[in-house]
Order: C-alpha cells, then structure tokens, then sequence
C-alpha cells in the first residue's frame, strides 16, 4: 500500500495543495489591488487552472520519481532469491506475474492522479475560478493526463530494463541514472568537443543536446510545443481560451507523444527479453549479462575520459601541443581507473580490477581516438561544405550587425531568427560558393587571430533539415559577396522595410532619430513611407563593395516608445555617403547634420595611446594626448571617421587601432547649433562628446 500512499501524498501535494495556495494568493492579491473586476479575476484564476494542470504542468518531475520508485518496488523481487523461490512456487506463470505488476504501477499512477486532478479542479472552481473558458481548460487537463500517463510508462520502461539487467536495488538505481542521462551528457560532451574544435561549428538549440531515446525528451519537446503556441497566439499567462487552440495544441504535440509511445513499446520488448532469460541464479549479483558488462564498462569509461581530457585541454589551450598532450595521457589514466572502478563494482571485490584488460585498453583506445577525431578534425569538417545539389535556399547573417528585429505582435527576435525566417536565398550556388571562400580564408588564419567579422550561413536541405555553419568574411573575394548581398533576397530578409515590416503598422506613432555620432536629430512627424522610398532607392546600388569601401556618415533610427517616454522597439538603418535619396530626405526635413564637426565646433581632442600603455609594463602614461590646436584638430577629424557609426562589412586593416580618439564639442557651438536647429536632440549630458576613428595610414604625422 505505501507506493499508492507515497504517489497520492505527491499529487495531492502538487495538484490539490497547490492549487489552492497559488489561486488563493493571486485572488486576495487581485482583490486587494481594486484593478480588477470579478470577471477579469475569474479569467486569471482560470489561466492559472490551466497553467497548474494543463499541458504545462510541472509534474515531469513527480513522475519521474514515481516511475523509479514504482518499478524498483514492484520487480524488487527478483533481487531476493527467497522472495523469487516463493513466487515461482506459485501456480501463477511469470509472464502473468510480469504483466500484473506492470499494470498495477499504471494503475496507481493514473488513479492518484486523476483523482487529485479532479479535486484540484473542485478547490479552483470553489476559489472562483469558473468562466466561460472552464470546460476547455478541463479538457486541457484530462490530455495531460493522458500524457503523463505516457511519460509514466517510458519512464518505467527504462527503469524496468535497468532491474531487469541488474540483480541488486542500488546497482538497479545507478543503472536506471545511467540510462536516463548518459545519452544526454554524451551528446552535450561532444558537442562542447565539436565547438571547442571546429571553427565552423555553430551551436544548436538545446533540443540537439536531448536523448532521442529518452521518453522525457519528447514530453519536454511536446510542452515546449505548447508554450510556444501559446505566447504566438498572445497567451502568455492565459489559458486555452479557444478549443481552436487546445486543438492545434494537441496537432503540434501529437507526434511527440507518438515518439515517446513508439519508443516505450520498443523498451518493453526489450524488458520482456531480458526478464525471459534471466536465470533465477542471477539474483545479487551487480550486472547479469556478460555482454553487458563490457558494454557498460566500456561506455562510462570512455564518457568520463572524454571529459577529463576536454578539462585537460582546456587548462593548457594557450599552448595547443601540450595541451593536447595533456588531454591524450589524462584520457588514458582516467580510462583505466573507470574501467578498473567498473570492475570492481561487478564483482565486489578489488583484486578483480584488471580483470578482463582488452577492455581497459579497448576504453582508453576509443577515448584517444575520439578525441583526435575533434581535435585533427579528422572528418574534415570544417573544410567541406553541404553541395548545391542537396540545398534548397540559403540564408545569410553576419556576427557585426548590431540591430533589433520584432516580429508583427512586436516581441524583440533575435537578428539571426529573424534572418533564417525571412531570407531565403536561391542563388544556392553564390551562397556555396561564398561559404568555400570562407573556408580558403579560414586556411590563411590556422591560428584564429584574425579580428575581422564572421558569417553565419544557414543551409535549408531539401531532406528538411537545417545545417548551419561560420566563416570568416572573405574580404579576398568581392566579387562573391557582391553577387550575394546586392541580390532582392538578401536586402528584404536584412532589411525590415523591405518586406512586412512591424513599423509600417505603427507609423503615425514613431519617432524617428538621425546619430552623426556627435549631433542627434529627431522628429515626431509621420515620415515612414517617405523614409522608407527613398532608402529603398538607395539600397538599389547596395553592395558588399560599397559597404566595405564607403563609411557610414550617420544612423536613422525608428523608435517607437510609450506614454512615458520608454522605447519599445527601435530600428537602425546605416547611411552611406552615395544614399542621395536619404540624404536629400534628411535634409528635407531638417534632419541633417554633417558627420564631420565643422571648423571651429571642437573644443578639445583627448587621445588615448594603446600601444604606449601596452609598452609601459606596469608604468602607464599619466596622462592622455589633448590636442587643442585648431589646424591640429582639424586634421584629427580629416583623417578620422564617426566611432559609434560603423559598418559590420569593414575590416580591421581599414582602421588604425593605435589611439582612441574623444571628440569635446563646444558648449557655446551647441548652443547655437540648438538655435538654428529645432530638431537637435540632447547632447550627452558631459557636454557633448563623441568618439571617432583613426583610418589606417591616415594617423597625423605630428602624433608620431
């Protein structure tokens, strides 16, 4: 009886208590507060119904430990040679032995749950929350139970096949841990391996990471599902409102249940094996099946080897050979002292450590090779690229390019999302083409010591999949990237306005922003479609060549902010000195402010010399470089270009990195500039200050 005690005291904990303790406290606090109306109090009780029992329900955990416990109880016979000699005494067969417990174990689950689940909707409709929404949210509940039920019976099976396979409880529970996570950490150790070593390796998502042979996996991808639809349809805290979206709810998480069901099925048959030819001999001992001994010993080996060298290897990096060294010898001890550890662990006794050394040596041989494999780059990774044959579209973003991307409900995405959603790119061949440039660059740069800014390229395989890589820009390729940044495609997936843009429905709302880096100029006026013509007819002439090549003289921005004065969502769009269309927009409306401070606007330059701080060795300069000189300044600003204006296309040979320059604007000239301008924004509060750039070759000869 105490299983069924021990799982009713969980849920009712969860489901009943919590329920209660939740609503009741969001009640008085909504009560309390006088904003809300009884309706709207009832809606959020209901939302927090929904987000306690529904498809969001955090009872993964619960089950879980139910799901252990349950199964270790219910075949702990097995383990106990009298308790065995009894059952099999028993004019009842094995295999209705077997299927008895199993079923027990559902049975105690489902019960515990849906009864607690059913009283915790009683104390959520006694604490009001009962709305129009409350049969959907029933509903809601009644198929997560359905797929707790599910996570319940995978999570079993796997815990079954560790009894099944063992013959003693602890061995059983280390075992079950073993199966339930070591697919996990083997996938995450080789991805860190991957990223660690391949230099156009790009991190997945999380979901890269999850066990495929793990039930949790797939109920966690199904709730993930879930949430998502939910914050898309604008219910970030609600509940399933609709049964339209209860239903695509269940279509999106459906396959993942299939999975889990497909891969639970799978482990019973695997656990009916192992209980049909498990000899009664076998209880007490650590690890029944020979050949799974070795295969277990040989596996947490090799997992815990692997990463006692990636440790290694990353204390000692700086110097790649002895780092790499280090791993190799650190990858062999701990093989031989995990398989020795294995060994004992089977057979109880020390003197039994070395037994069996083919697979000690087997351990330490996969661990090295493995390894090396990553860290040679054995496969040759990062010098292969998908062909054009396989790819159907492209897209294209690049690691400089500092802006904000919102989607039409305004939720801030982040650039390289938006990018993959909205650049398709079918010049697959330029693209590939680009991407084996990037690869010639990344030979030049063995060591990764150039600064210049990276690609990311998204591959959309026509099999469905998604293959994502970085290069290095080949700057040494021009042609290539301008085949490739002029084209349509890649202008609307980079630049919002070029498509739908979220802007364009918020237009008469906006403030719009011209930065010179030293001056801001604003306005409220309704400028969207005007701004956006003429940019458009500049992006005409858009190309890598003119990117690269041309300095970026200002930033338009986009702001759109609420009531007090917050800004929501903002735009940046760079300004290039041959945009005449923009130029002439900007001007048109008071908009326009030279990049260069005009003769006599500059008080003050301070300059910061790197290189003589580098050089000083504990003894730094006192003070900075102030040049207030007139012609000296003038020629400062000549040969230098606005700091905070920058192009994510230029190179680091374009610059020189010697001084950091801080440009003083005079008071007395800003005042004055406010005057004849009514549209300047604010300086910087410390009186109007910027930084700029020294061009490379351009530093003044005076600063030598």
């Amino acid at each position: 009886m105490w299983p069924f005690a021990l799982s009713l005291l969980l849920f009712s904990l969860q489901h009943v208590a919590g329920t209660f303790l939740v609503l009741s406290s969001s009640r008085t606090t909504m009560e309390e507060s006088g904003l809300y109306t009884a309706q709207e109090i009832a809606r959020e009780l209901q939302a927090s119904t929904s987000l306690l029992l529904g498809l969001r329900s955090l009872s993964s955990f619960i089950t879980l430990v139910l799901a252990v416990v349950l199964a270790v109880q219910g075949y702990a016979w097995l383990m106990n040679r009298q308790e065995l000699d009894f059952y099999e005494s028993q004019p009842v067969s094995r295999r209705s032995h077997f299927f008895s417990v199993w079923v027990n174990n559902l049975l105690i689950y489902l019960i515990s749950y849906l009864s607690t689940m059913l009283l915790a909707h009683l104390v959520a409709a006694g604490l009001g929350a009962r709305t129009e929404m409350s049969g959907t949210v029933f509903a809601e509940s009644m198929v997560q139970a359905l797929r707790s039920l599910l996570l319940f019976m995978g999570l079993q099976a796997v815990t079954m096949l560790a009894v099944m396979l063992t013959g003693n409880i602890v061995i059983s529970l280390l075992a079950a841990a073993v199966l339930m996570l070591y697919e996990f950490f083997f996938r995450l150790l080789v991805e860190g391996l991957r990223e660690e070593f391949y230099r156009t390796f790009v991190t997945p998502d999380i979901l890269e990471f999850m066990p495929v042979f793990s039930p949790l996996r797939w109920y966690l991808e199904g709730t993930g599902k879930a949430a998502d639809l939910m914050q898309e349809a604008g219910y970030l805290g609600d509940a399933f409102s609709e049964p339209g979206i209860l239903g695509r709810a269940i279509s999106l998480i459906l396959p993942c249940e299939a999975a889990n069901l497909l891969l639970t099925a799978g482990l019973m048959a695997a656990v009916y094996f192992c209980y049909h030819i498990r000899k009664s001999e076998s209880a007490g001992s650590a690890v029944i099946f020979r050949p799974v001994r070795g295969i277990v010993r040989i596996a947490i080996a090799v997992l815990l080897a692997l990463f006692t060298g990636s440790v290694l290897y990353n204390i000692n990096s700086q110097v790649k050979s002895y780092g790499t060294a280090a791993a190799i010898i650190g990858i062999i001890i701990m093989a031989v002292i995990m398989a020795c550890i294995m060994q004992i662990i089977y057979e109880f006794n020390f003197k039994a450590l070395f037994r069996h050394p083919w697979e000690i040596a087997l351990a330490a041989i996969l661990g090295v090779l493995i390894f090396c494999l990553f860290r040679f780059d054995l496969t040759g990774y990062d010098r292969r690229v998908p062909s054009p044959s396989s790819v159907e579209s492209c897209s294209l973003s690049i690691s400089d390019w500092f802006n904000q991307y919102y989607d039409e409900k305004g939720q801030n995405l982040n650039p390289e999302e938006y990018i993959r959603e909205h650049m398709v790119l079918t010049d697959t061949e330029s693209v590939i083409a680009l991407a084996e440039a990037g690869i010639e660059e990344l030979q030049l740069d063995p060591d990764g010591r150039n600064p210049d800014p990276w690609m990311q390229i998204q591959f959309r395989m026509k099999n469905g999949k998604m293959v994502q890589r970085t290069f290095p820009v080949p700057a040494g390729s021009p042609e290539i990237l301008d085949r490739v940044l002029s084209s349509e495609e890649y202008l609307r997936g980079q630049y919002p306005l070029c498509g739908e843009d979220y802007f364009a429905g918020h237009k008469k709302s906006l403030t719009y922003l011209y930065d010179t880096g030293w001056v801001q100029m604003e306005s409220s006026e309704d400028l969207y479609d005007e701004f956006r013509d003429a940019y458009r007819k500049d992006l005409a002439r858009y190309s890598y060549s003119l990117a690269h090549e041309e300095f970026s003289i200002g930033t338009f921005t986009l702001e759109q902010r609420n009531q007090t004065g917050y800004v929501r969502a903002s735009q940046n769009y760079e300004i290039y000195p041959s945009y005449e269309a923009t130029i002439s927009f900007l001007k048109t409306h008071d908009l326009w402010a030279e990049p260069t401070p005009p003769e006599g606007a500059v008080s003050l330059i301070t300059l910061w010399d790197n290189e003589a701080w580098e050089k000083a060795e504990g003894n730094p300069p006192e003070s900075d470089i102030r040049i207030s000189d007139p012609d000296r300044i003038q020629a400062i600003l000549e040969a230098s270009v606005p700091g905070p204006v920058r192009s994510a296309w230029h190179t680091a040979d374009q610059y020189d990195r010697r001084y950091d320059v801080t440009v003083h604007i005079s008071q007395d000239y800003l005042e004055s500039f406010r005057k004849e301008h009514p549209s300047v924004r604010t300086f910087t509060e410390d009186g109007g200050e910027t930084a700029r750039r020294f061009l490379a070759g351009k530093v003044p000869a005076f600063l030598d």
